[in-house]
């Protein structure tokens, strides 16, 4: 869950409002709270004609113009990334906004009472008051617009780790979790509910391992090291506010945390590992990836012995 500078988000070059499918100069700009909602109103209606335009399980869809959409509307409804861009940037680090001065440098990408921000609160609220989680405690919740991430940090009896639900505007996890579905793009939301244990294991990335043959002979050299990743225990990932709610308040959510309290974590971490062509989800253990070299090292012996033992009975 990185943080994003606003600059990192917009595209100067990108035309959102015709990228959205709307006109600049109709949209309603004005700051009282009706042309705020009438915006709002807007945007989604346009952003959700647009998915049924361009995703890609669609005649006309593409990828690139899906995340582009999800982009669009990211920016379009936050009032301080939608001014900086139709402005073409920042002139000062500092601005004025409502009477207050916001310091750019160090403004975070939440906004209090966006869409994001009242879906993530309505879940914040049902976790605490609907999951049947017993002893629930808050240990972190987002506050103003120096915060970074729309995330909410809770303390579970049991835990090892806090459990975390976040809301990702991220696209490329969007497009992941969407699919063509009349049904289902009409109520796509333009980010991810995410709930999860965060790093909760550290894996070493390497380089693909290399084969030396010699005569009769096969080594495995085990590739170089690359980097080391935290990978989270997932509980949940969705566009759909409905599949959350029903996630949190009929037991789904307190089913996984008390089987992670008796030891299942690894049941949630989702690392794959290509073993004949076939994808193997769930954490394998080292004994586990192990025995899968070997049993691969054995096949690739037999076939050098059947080489060897066929060229010399030629």
């Amino acid at each position: 869950m990185e943080n994003r500078r606003i600059l990192d988000i917009i595209d100067f070059d990108q035309d959102y409002y015709a990228i959205m499918g709307v006109e600049k100069d109709s949209l309603p700009l004005g700051k009282d709270p009706s042309s705020k909602r009438d915006l709002r109103i807007v945007l989604q209606k346009a952003y959700h004609t647009k998915l049924f335009e361009v995703h890609p399980d669609k005649p006309t869809g593409d990828e690139e113009k899906f995340k582009l959409v999800v982009r669009a509307y990211t920016i379009l409804s936050d009032p301080i990334l939608r001014n900086v861009y139709d402005r073409g940037g920042i002139a000062d680090q500092k601005e004025e906004s409502g009477g207050f001065t916001i310091d750019m440098a160090f403004l975070g990408t939440y906004r209090k009472s966006s869409m994001a921000d009242l879906i993530g609160c309505s879940l914040f609220n049902k976790i605490l008051d609907e999951s049947g989680i017993e002893d629930v405690e808050i240990k972190f919740m987002p506050e103003d617009e120096h915060s970074h991430n729309y995330q909410w940090e809770f303390i579970i009896p049991g835990l090892s780790k806090e459990l975390v639900l976040a809301i990702l505007e991220d696209e490329e996890e969007v497009l992941k979790l969407t699919s063509g579905e009349d049904e289902f793009l009409d109520e796509a939301l333009p980010f991810k509910i995410y709930i999860c244990l965060p790093s909760i294991k550290l894996v070493i990335l390497r380089e693909e391992d290399e084969f030396v043959e010699e005569v009769g002979h096969l080594d495995i050299i085990k590739g170089k090291i690359e980097g080391a990743k935290f990978l989270d225990a997932d509980l949940l990932g969705t566009t759909q506010y409905e599949t959350a709610v029903e996630f949190i308040t009929n037991g789904g959510l307190k089913a996984a945390v008390d089987d992670c309290i008796e030891g299942n974590v690894q049941n949630y971490i989702k690392q794959y590992k290509k073993v004949e062509n076939q994808e193997i989800g769930a954490l394998m253990s080292a004994q586990e990836a192990n025995k899968i070299d070997q049993t691969q090292l054995k096949e690739l012996l037999k076939t050098a012995d059947e080489t060897v033992y066929g060229a010399a009975k030629s």
